[in-house]
């Protein structure tokens, strides 16, 4: 195995390197920069031997002839990422004082919200979301939030809602204290989100260059440094239909770097260039 593996390194050109990353492209609409080509050189040759392939062209020529699902998973390591609890503070402070007090507001006669969290990490970004709700509002209110990723296996860690307790040391007792159960015997170390609130997350395996439509609207979308991997195309194309997603005066948070053209007669910004509210019916 390891002579095979210098073989593939060895034999690993540049050009193949654009090969693949012009498929990965096409099929989902992920970039590879040029800072990610030593991981995908990596993903590359590991594929190639765990499907017992001899050579890389083997392997070319395999996904040429009809693998998506290999374009996929070497997607998804692209583009996966360790995720924190509450990471973004300017997102948590904003949805925190600004949109949660409003949706308590303009949702009381039905005491539900809607949330979509278009993620890559393992759960992070919508359990904080979560406990920020449970915080605000009160156990009669009904909070669903939907997870989407290319990653089957994020979404599997998310719905477990296992993570090493030294995940969780960077954020406040309280917040350990409202979100976590501590793992005992062999699961010391360990820490499982609480039913309250893993109850609230549902997700979904989901496509953003070809699962369109999404046939639910939302009070908030959350998608945090998810199109920056995408080509220019696929992220105009694909904010257009998130917009579609949003319910009238609901919000829209976008990752720090993924500052867009979005239509001034439709949303506004509040706070930073990359949180929105709708302004008027979406069409």
């Amino acid at each position: 195995m390891g002579n095979l593996q210098g073989r593939l390194e060895d034999y690993c050109t540049d050009y193949q390197l654009n090969e693949l990353a012009a498929m990965i492209t096409e099929q989902t609409g992920v970039v590879c920069l040029p800072h990610q080509w030593p991981l995908l050189k990596k993903v590359l040759i590991d594929r190639t031997q765990a499907l017992n392939i001899d050579s890389i062209r083997g392997y070319l020529s395999a996904l040429e002839f009809g693998e998506p699902q290999e374009l996929t998973l070497i997607a998804n390591h692209l583009t996966a990422k360790h995720g924190t609890f509450f990471a973004d503070s300017t997102v948590v402070h904003t949805f925190q004082n600004d949109a949660l007090p409003d949706l308590r507001t303009r949702r009381a006669s039905i005491k539900k919200i809607n949330i979509w969290c278009i993620s890559n990490d393992q759960g992070q970004d919508a359990y904080s979301l979560a406990a920020l709700c449970q915080q605000y509002l009160t156990e009669n209110w009904q909070v669903s939030i939907l997870m989407t990723s290319l990653n089957q296996s994020s979404l599997d860690h998310a719905t477990a809602g296992i993570y090493a307790a030294k995940d969780i040391e960077a954020i406040s007792i309280d917040q350990r204290n409202l979100m976590f159960q501590y793992g005992t015997g062999q699961h010391e170390g360990k820490v499982r989100i609480k039913p309250s609130l893993r109850q609230r997350l549902h997700t979904r395996p989901f496509n953003l260059m070809w699962d369109w439509p999404m046939e639910a609207h939302f009070d908030a979308i959350f998608c945090a440094d998810i199109l920056s991997h995408y080509d220019k195309k696929v992220q105009s194309a694909v904010l257009l239909q998130i917009e579609k997603c949003v319910l009238k005066s609901g919000y829209l948070f976008l990752g720090e770097k993924e500052l867009f053209s979005l239509n001034p007669l439709r949303f506004q910004r509040i706070r930073q260039e990359n949180i929105y509210q709708l302004t008027v019916i979406p069409f």
